[in-house]
């Protein structure tokens, strides 16, 4: 009995010994035997990093780690980030450069990646996936306190992103740590010229007067909104101008020669040959661009598919070191792949044909009514699916801008995490995101997403980026619809704390019902379908307004219409005079 009582001492204590072998005991009693090590030829984003981890790691403990230079042996208690010989090449082969490489070996903690941004991400991916730490938006970021805290070990994670380029439009990624923690490329990064560039290359102001033969024709005249592509000074002057911008900013990788954001095209008969032999405006603008880029090999020089170029040409090619920013132009409330027969899909299978090299720039919010419902949050998983599975490797996902929108912070969390990872569960992380960020009144908002798709899928009711709540007045923001909504949201409000954030960010999405039903039903001495009095009209509109106010809404749109402004104009309405 003895012995069989000291057999089993000696199994629990082996037991427990293997299990403290698999555990690294990173914080203990708020401190720590940790350092940080950052080798000395680190890149300047290596040494971010390592600033990154040391400021959570202290705000997690409350312990500051140490940030050293000398990597130790297996023995000592380091987390070494970036670059070290601990790592062999081979084993960050394949990796983009801005995928992760995440590893144990005994107590060394490797936080590694591809060379421009990996190691950074690592911090980041190490911080949220094995800290619990978590970045909804800008202004809530979610930091656990642990006064012990241990990971099992061994620790291993590799990953290259969906996409080599990831942007959106969202007032959040004006925050550049909110970008890292959701590993974005930070808005225009990298970009020595945006889109639209040709007012820039080739500024009216400076040339129209003198030389109207420099611009477009159109219906027989010479007009400044379009360059004339066929026109060899055009193109001398076009590309001196660029090179003197590039010059000023070598570190730039990425520059547009694209058309104003405008339908006059030139009209001229050389251009015309071009197009029409290309069955395309590609014809003369494509030709122009690559004319542009043979003088710049070493750059990428991206123009656009967009608007009246957005059909491409039938055999013409951009050059290696073109890259084709193609905008999306389908139903936002349907997956592109659910149309096959649209006119975006057939253009965008041909372009890649045409080309690898391929930038997407995706709309996702209503630009005229930022306010307004928008049910596209079901479309955003399949459409990134989509460009993926055709290999595509940029995104830009164009939300409503540095404004409030509709669920910007949800939409915004939600295309971030999808262009790292297409896979992630979005429904899930949708449904995560507004438990948390609505408090106890989010079941509620839940249910009013579900119910405003589901009444948006059964209504066929196209949604544009530049619609209006207009076109669904009479489906699923009918007056009834809007009832209904309108019932979720005081439930949501009921159970919530007004005087909590949750409260406030609420009323801010609040606001699109309130506002659809604005739009909806102003009186009109035309239009009695939907029309209510002018003195409920005046009601609504002077709640909504107080409650835009008090929620901080400044604008209503992209164009940035003044909240002050739509009130006082909607407001003269209600007038009897």
């Amino acid at each position: 009995m003895k012995q069989k009582f000291l057999l089993t001492c000696l199994y629990i204590s082996f037991i427990t010994f293997c299990s403290a072998q698999n555990k690294l005991q990173l914080i203990t009693n708020n401190s720590s035997d940790y350092v940080i090590v950052l080798t000395q030829n680190a890149t300047a984003a290596e040494q971010k990093a390592a600033k990154v981890l040391q400021q959570y790691f202290q705000q997690i403990s409350t312990y500051k780690l140490n940030i050293i230079t000398q990597e130790g042996d297996g023995s000592l208690k380091q987390i070494i980030v970036g670059r070290t010989n601990k790592i062999n090449q081979q084993e960050l082969n394949g990796l983009d450069e801005d995928g992760i490489l995440i590893k144990s070996i005994n107590n060394t903690i490797i936080l590694s990646g591809g060379g421009r941004k990996g190691g950074l991400y690592s911090v980041y991916t190490f911080l949220t996936d094995y800290m619990n730490c978590k970045a909804l938006s800008a202004s809530n970021i979610s930091i656990p306190k642990y006064n012990n805290f241990s990971l099992n070990a061994p620790l291993y994670k590799k990953y290259s992103p969906t996409f080599s380029y990831r942007s959106t439009y969202f007032v959040d990624v004006m925050d550049k740590n909110y970008c890292d923690w959701h590993k974005l490329n930070y808005f225009m990064e990298d970009w020595g010229l945006w889109v639209h560039s040709f007012k820039t290359l080739l500024p009216k102001e400076q040339y129209f007067a003198s030389h109207p033969e420099y611009f477009a024709l159109v219906n027989g005249k010479r007009t400044p909104d379009q360059p004339d592509l066929t026109n060899p000074e055009v193109l001398k002057i076009v590309t001196a101008n660029l090179k003197r911008l590039m010059d000023s900013n070598p570190s730039a990788k990425y520059w547009s020669v694209s058309q104003n954001d405008n339908s006059n095209y030139c009209q001229c008969p050389n251009c015309k040959k071009l197009d029409d032999e290309q069955g395309s405006h590609q014809g003369s603008l494509l030709t122009f661009v690559n004319a542009v880029a043979k003088q710049f090999p070493d750059k990428i020089i991206a123009t656009l598919a967009y608007n009246y170029s957005l059909a491409p040409p039938k055999n013409l090619k951009p050059a290696n070191n073109v890259m084709m920013v193609i905008t999306t132009s389908n139903d936002r409330h349907v997956p592109i792949t659910n149309a096959p027969n649209s006119s975006f899909n057939i253009y965008f299978k041909k372009w890649t044909t045409l080309t690898n090299n391929i930038f997407v720039w995706d709309y996702i919010s209503q630009f005229g009514n930022a306010l307004s419902p928008f049910p596209n949050i079901n479309t955003l998983k399949p459409n990134i699916n989509f460009f993926a599975n055709n290999n595509v490797h940029y995104v830009f996902e164009e939300g409503i801008g540095n404004i409030a929108g509709e669920f910007s912070e949800l939409k915004c969390y939600l295309v971030a995490e999808l262009m790292w990872n297409k896979e992630v569960k979005a429904d899930s992380l949708a449904k995560n995101f507004v438990d948390e960020y609505y408090g106890s009144g989010g079941k509620y908002i839940w249910r009013y997403l579900k119910l405003l798709n589901r009444n948006a899928d059964a209504a066929k009711t196209p949604l544009t980026a530049g619609g209006s709540p207009l076109n669904a007045k009479n489906t699923y923001l009918s007056n009834t619809n809007l009832d209904a909504y309108e019932a979720l949201f005081r439930q949501a409000l009921h159970v919530t704390d007004s005087s909590t954030v949750f409260a406030k960010r609420i009323k801010k999405e609040y606001l699109s019902v309130l506002y659809a039903r604005l739009e909806n039903n102003k009186p009109s001495a035309n239009d009695k379908s939907y029309t209510i009095s002018k003195a409920d009209y005046a009601a609504l509109l002077d709640k909504w307004y107080a409650i835009a106010k008090s929620v901080n809404i400044n604008y209503i749109n992209e164009g940035r219409t003044k909240l002050d402004d739509y009130y006082n104009k909607n407001k003269s309405l209600t007038s009897n005079q």
